[in-house]
């Protein structure tokens, strides 16, 4: 769990926020969990997809924690079929900014996504909720 980050969020002084920033942003598949998120929510098996290499066991050990620390939420994503899925939060999705700048700063490393405004055509597995944000420059 990320005990470390939790004290970091709790604790004092003009540090505790960076060391929370980097507990959380630093651990592996974080970020690329939550740009997969952008766009709305996804199945545990479409994310699994999208994020390719991760393992089943690793991605339900980085959801969980990223639902403790309120930046993921599990929700239904088909109402009455009982199928869940994965979005970000408020919280979450002030970290877009964040990663967009990692994009612009990394060219190369990490592939260019423009926020959707309707989702992809191609994929039944995700689902837009509305997000009240700028379009990235």
């Amino acid at each position: 769990m990320l005990t470390r980050a939790l004290a970091a969020r709790r604790g004092h002084g003009g540090e505790s926020g960076l060391l929370y920033a980097d507990e959380v942003l630093c651990r592996r598949w974080t970020v690329l969990i939550v740009a997969s998120l952008a766009d709305g929510p996804l199945r545990f098996s479409a994310l699994q997809e999208e994020l390719r290499t991760i393992s089943a066991r690793t991605l339900t050990s980085r959801l969980r924690e990223l639902e403790e620390i309120d930046l993921v939420d599990r929700v239904a994503v088909h109402h009455g079929s009982g199928a869940f899925g994965y979005q970000l939060t408020r919280h979450g999705r002030r970290l877009l900014p964040v990663i967009d700048e990692m994009r612009r700063l990394t060219p190369g490393l990490l592939p260019p996504r423009p926020w959707r405004a309707t989702p992809p055509q191609d994929s039944p597995a995700r689902h837009v909720l509305p997000i009240d944000r700028q379009e990235p420059r």
